[in-house]
């Protein structure tokens, strides 16, 4: 019953988003698709039994330390929400969680037992000793995931009732890549705000004027802005702030990022690590992988303006 509980929700936390904008007049020019979108929904708007009911069962989510929102500076994946803020995203989160505790008669409850790459050691540790502590688990980019598939502690998603694998809020190109000889033991979609949120770009526009470079708005608009064109306009661009003659922290530089955020460059590149051949078995993208290490390779060796990269 955990185990069926579990999956149910995140079916529910993404077929119920709350509607923030009620009184919001519909577009004239967008075609009316309900008849299409609720075929075979009940009145709750899922197809899930309608005496469906969990007698206030506790669903304890397994996050790692300040995952969620209530911790300030936390990573904020909008799981329990304590109350509303006036804040869009917290107030429409939890309006989704009130309506999926309502439709299931359950309380949602985040549990910050993990460390940030550590989430799933955490988890196997507990299944392994037979401890019934969480029911789901939020696990972060950097977990191993490979402990969990070698022990036998996860279920085959496509075993459970309910789960409509093939529904568009769950993110196919993660299903495919996680279908291993038949077998789905992982699952990505947006029921988390994580998956949804973006990665941004910043500039310094006092530095940017004083170099001479013009206005990248104005770049951006006219489509050209490219990567060729970025690392043209910060190569060479660096400053000894802090008078050691050492190229370190307290300098400024063309291009900075966190040595986490490269990933985005790698996948940005269109960088991947395995494919899924004809016959449904993993093969290494060995030229994908070349490509991309050669473009951060470059971005990290010859120029002096890019700090704290990954070590290549």
């Amino acid at each position: 019953m955990k185990k069926i509980v579990c999956l149910l929700l995140v079916l529910i936390l993404i077929g119920c988003g709350a509607n923030v904008n009620e009184n919001k007049k519909p577009d004239e020019n967008v075609t009316d698709i309900t008849a299409e979108t609720t075929d075979g929904l009940n009145e709750f708007g899922d197809k899930l039994p309608d005496d469906l009911n969990f007698d206030g069962y506790e669903f304890r989510v397994l996050m790692h330390k300040d995952g969620n929102l209530t911790h300030p500076g936390g990573w904020r994946t909008y799981v329990e929400i304590p109350e509303m803020n006036g804040d869009v995203l917290n107030d429409g989160a939890y309006m989704r969680n009130l309506e999926v505790e309502t439709r299931l008669n359950i309380k949602i409850k985040a549990c910050e037992n993990g460390v940030w790459d550590n989430v799933a050691s955490e988890l196997a540790k507990v299944v392994l000793a037979n401890s019934d502590e969480y029911d789901y688990s939020d696990l972060g980019p950097y977990d191993n995931i490979a402990v969990l598939l070698s022990q036998n502690i996860v279920v085959d998603y496509k075993t459970i009732p309910y789960i409509d694998l093939d529904a568009p809020y769950y993110f196919q190109n993660a299903s495919e890549t996680f279908t291993i000889a038949g077998k789905q033991f992982l699952l990505a979609g947006e029921y988390m705000y994580s998956m949804m949120s973006s990665v941004s770009m910043l500039f310094n526009k006092t530095i940017a004027e004083s170099l001479g470079l013009p206005s990248f708005y104005d770049v951006v608009d006219n489509n050209k802005w490219t990567f060729d064109y970025m690392m043209e306009c910060t190569r060479g661009v660096y400053s000894d702030l802090n008078g050691d003659g050492k190229k370190n922290f307290g300098d400024m530089y063309g291009l900075t990022t966190p040595g986490g955020m490269t990933c985005y460059i790698y996948k940005g590149f269109g960088g991947t690590t395995v494919r899924v051949n004809n016959e449904g078995k993993f093969d290494i993208a060995m030229y994908s992988i070349l490509r991309c290490i050669c473009i951060m390779n470059g971005m990290c060796s010859l120029s002096i303006n890019f700090f704290k990269c990954l070590t290549i």
